[in-house]
């Protein structure tokens, strides 16, 4: 089988679940190309057969309108692709940003047809829908929703940006029963909604049952962002310095909000247990976890309307046997049962976040209970193995009798 996946990205440190939805795919002999939008900041495994990126319009609208003016007096195909990429009629407003015609531009002789196309994101879903209505690529549509596609990505386009999208596609794969609600009350066919969970291999995780010796080590991992909730992080850690013994605070992930971040550790004078280790490899992470005591993870919804899905790192620190404090947002609660799997606290409310961190670590024996009944939730509902496996099935049911030659391996 061939499939081809649409990504932000390509290779991504951050987006470690998509790199291993790719890998446990390729491992059951599934062949795979993939299109980006923009080179990462990784290196490139060894399973992908090619890395197709795709043009983004030129900034600003003379640039656009300059280089849509020089594909009409290109060769015959590149003005057909155009004149069809750029009709309002057939792709909506968005085709008159050239999006779909400098997107297709790439594959202007080629049509590669693959067994599914896998989408992570509404938009990268749309890109694939728009190529594919253009005749660039053939197979079933699977877009997978995580999060910001169905909040901040709304705000900014409408809710009717995926019209187009839910008639076209033919799979949609929320991550969490919360968007997969989301997508319903946008209008997208129930009859082809599912609920797709990111989860961990957890026979590569091993469990360490944490023993609290000496200075407490606090971890956080993600990027630099408003809605993994730092600042409410060291908001409660300066509110609660005076009650906790000894402690580090090391957060790991790069991000916009960096300096700002290290100011407000400055300025609460923070700064002599606060670290910012900058973004690290995955074994790195995984390296920080068995040595930290505690993962704090208080994600919140961003101004700009941006919102998590459910943190793969939480369910890494999970498997591993790290204790976790995060927040009643989006679909975290279908991961963690504050009390049970962890402890949760409202949205920014730092007197409860610094409380369930003091907690966990003045009650050592009640947290390691939490972890090892973590560590079963993650096996029982979070495995990898098992989603990766329920996707093999839905691609199966989806691929096309008849398919296309592909042309083989080289970046484009």
């Amino acid at each position: 089988m061939e499939v081809a996946f649409f990504v932000d990205s390509f290779p991504s440190v951050s987006e470690t679940f998509v790199h291993a939805q790719m890998a446990e795919l390729a491992e059951r002999g599934i062949t795979i190309d993939v299109y980006a939008q923009q080179r990462g900041n990784g290196h490139a495994p060894p399973f992908v057969r090619s890395v197709t990126y795709l043009r983004l319009p030129p900034p600003g609208a003379a640039a656009r309108l300059l280089a849509m003016a020089k594909a009409l007096g290109a060769e015959p195909p590149a003005r057909r692709l155009l004149c069809t990429a750029c009709n309002p009629v057939r792709f909506g407003r968005k085709a008159l940003s050239g999006r779909f015609f400098f997107a297709a531009a790439p594959l202007l002789h080629a049509r590669n047809s693959y067994d599914a196309v896998i989408a992570h994101f509404g938009p990268n879903g749309e890109y694939a829908s728009g190529l594919r209505a253009l005749g660039r690529i053939a197979g079933p549509i699977v877009t997978f929703f995580h999060g910001y596609d169905l909040t901040k990505y709304l705000i900014k386009h409408g809710e009717s940006t995926y019209r187009r999208l839910f008639a076209d596609g033919d799979l949609f794969l929320a991550i969490s029963e919360h968007w997969a609600e989301r997508l319903r009350a946008l209008g997208c066919p129930p009859t082809r909604i599912g609920v797709h969970r990111m989860g961990v291999d957890c026979d590569r995780i091993a469990f360490n049952p944490r023993r609290q010796e000496g200075r407490v080590e606090l971890l956080s991992v993600g990027r630099l962002v408003e809605k993994k909730g730092f600042a409410v992080a060291l908001r409660a850690l300066a509110a609660q310095r005076e009650k906790l013994p000894s402690f580090h605070y090391t957060i790991i992930g790069d991000g916009p909000l960096r300096h700002g971040l290290e100011r407000q550790t400055e300025i609460a004078g923070l700064s002599d247990c606060v670290s910012f280790a900058g973004a690290r490899t995955p074994t790195q992470v995984g390296q920080a976890m068995a040595r930290a005591h505690l993962l704090i993870a208080p994600s919140v919804t961003a101004a700009d309307g941006d919102c998590e899905g459910i943190p793969v790192v939480l369910m890494e620190a999970m498997a591993a046997g790290l204790p976790v404090v995060s927040s009643f947002h989006s679909g975290i609660p279908e991961l963690i049962d504050d009390g049970r799997h962890g402890r949760l606290v409202a949205e920014r409310d730092v007197a409860a976040l610094g409380e369930a961190i003091r907690w966990l670590i003045e009650h050592p024996d009640a947290a390691s209970r939490l972890a090892l009944a973590a560590r079963r939730r993650v096996e029982a509902k979070f495995d990898t193995r098992h989603w990766n496996r329920a996707l093999l099935e839905r691609i199966r049911a989806l691929a096309p009798g008849d398919r296309l030659t592909v042309p083989g391996g080289v970046e484009q």
